[in-house]
């Protein structure tokens, strides 16, 4: 059981259309085109598509939070989910592969199971299970502890620059990160405005209060 600062936003961000991120609420399932909307046999298979590939997600998430890559069999069915769409879905923009924005399905689960975030799920890991369930036996520690895996974080988004899953990341967590580091020294403060900008630097006024 996580114990952070406050309540924590889910990383996969369920109401956001294309761009997704990490734990949270089955998707809604929203039409996108009409591959999403119901047939004469019930729900299309964008929505069968869609809903399994954020079970998955969440469950993969979650498991991964619990146990170094504890996730990785629900994140490659969440693959799988991709590759087995049918041929009339593969261009939806939820889907695709191409390179224009990068922030919808297929690079969320891209990001998750590319190599050069092995660091970022470890770190993923350590941030749950040695900074966030050991913080209120022993805060000083743990906040040392959250400050190293935000170091491998920002590491990470040095080898994978613009990934959404990082992005995600920063959305879902900047709230729990300023309140875990506001009583922080100031070095530690420093260094966390720094990394956590360097992710997203659109969220360089919410992390003012550190500086």
């Amino acid at each position: 059981d996580h114990c952070g600062a406050g309540e924590e936003e889910p990383l996969v961000d369920v109401d956001a259309g294309p761009a997704e991120g990490e734990r949270g609420q089955a998707h809604r399932g929203e039409p996108h085109d009409e591959t999403d909307r119901q047939d004469q046999g019930g729900a299309a298979p964008g929505v069968s598509s869609i809903l399994s590939y954020y079970a998955y997600l969440t469950i993969g998430t979650d498991y991964d939070s619990f146990s170094l890559n504890g996730g990785e069999l629900m994140y490659n069915k969440a693959q799988e989910v991709i590759t087995s769409l049918p041929s009339n879905m593969v261009r939806d923009e939820g889907w695709k592969n191409d390179t224009g924005s990068r922030r919808n399905r297929f690079w969320m689960v891209e990001n998750i199971l590319n190599p050069r975030m092995r660091q970022y799920r470890q770190a993923f890991y350590e941030y749950h299970r040695l900074c966030l369930d050991k913080m209120y036996d022993d805060p000083d520690k743990s906040r040392a502890v959250l400050l190293s895996t935000l170091t491998s974080i920002g590491q990470a988004n040095i080898e994978y620059p613009n990934s959404v899953l990082l992005q995600r990341f920063g959305d879902a967590k900047k709230d729990e990160i300023v309140e875990i580091f506001k009583i922080g020294d100031k070095g530690q403060k420093t260094k966390v405005s720094a990394i956590m900008v360097g992710i997203d630097a659109s969220k360089k006024e919410k992390y003012s209060v550190l500086n």
